[in-house]
């Protein structure tokens, strides 16, 4: 029996599995991988984290932040790394690069939460891990991932990479996918999360968000990020600093 700081090992049929559904559907699934036990940790976490904050929106990263949690000790565990590991060989070809996952607790509420929906973008990794913590199940809307998956390549430059997510990620273009995508006009894939399992998907490549949902309710989410394509350019360097403030200013602190 795995006990609470302990996870699974998954099988290398699992991870062809989880490739296979990447190509096919855009995602792939890996169900009941957290206890309930785990989950149930991971909330009262969440709750508390959430606590020490006056805005309703948090946007957490490093490792400071997770010190002590048992996302921190997801994040180390040498059973959940070799899952991206073998998810990059077995997807790209190509032995998995050693650097480390980078890790964000997402949690949305109120207000400023809700101005964090339809936000329409492609991760600067090329992996990644979406890990449902909280989730709306009521309303109209529910804080659905929305997807279009794999719409683009890895990039030839980084100049490229980043002039192209410049003309993608930015408020007239969000305010558009919103109308179009409200209107059934676009469909992108919809996945109802669910906690417990986690979800890959090539991050880089696929178009995505997440759905507005009740603002009375919390979304949490863990979101984890395997190998940036082009680390080490000055075009990279600069997306952690513009990544921050377009956070700030989604969340409402400053103006667009």
């Amino acid at each position: 029996m795995l006990t609470v700081t302990k996870f699974p090992c998954v099988p290398q049929t699992e991870i062809v599995r989880l490739v296979s559904e990447i190509g096919a559907q855009g995602f792939g699934v890996l169900k009941h991988y957290l206890s309930d036990i785990q989950i149930n940790s991971i909330q009262n976490y969440v709750s508390r984290e959430s606590e020490k904050h006056s805005s309703e929106y948090i946007f957490d990263h490093g490792k400071s932040v997770l010190s002590g949690s048992l996302l921190e000790k997801l994040e180390r565990s040498e059973e959940f790394k070799s899952i991206f590991f073998r998810i990059y060989a077995e997807g790209t070809g190509q032995p998995p690069p050693t650097v480390p996952i980078y890790q964000v607790l997402r949690c949305l509420k109120g207000e400023s939460g809700i101005k964090q929906s339809y936000g329409f973008h492609f991760d600067a990794s090329l992996l990644t891990a979406v890990v449902p913590i909280r989730i709306p199940r009521t309303g109209i809307e529910k804080g659905d991932f929305l997807l279009f998956p794999n719409v683009r390549k890895v990039r030839s430059s980084a100049f490229l990479n980043v002039l192209e997510k410049f003309l993608v990620q930015n408020r007239p273009v969000w305010t558009l996918m919103t109308a179009l995508t409200k209107k059934k006009i676009l469909r992108p894939k919809k996945l109802e999360l669910i906690p417990g399992n986690v979800y890959f998907f090539w991050g880089h490549c696929s178009y995505h968000t997440n759905e507005a949902f009740d603002p009375t309710q919390l979304r949490a989410t863990a979101v984890f990020h395997y190998v940036d394509p082009h680390a080490g350019s000055v075009f990279t360097k600069t997306i952690p600093k513009l990544r921050q403030w377009r956070e700030k200013c989604r969340a409402g602190a400053l103006e667009l």
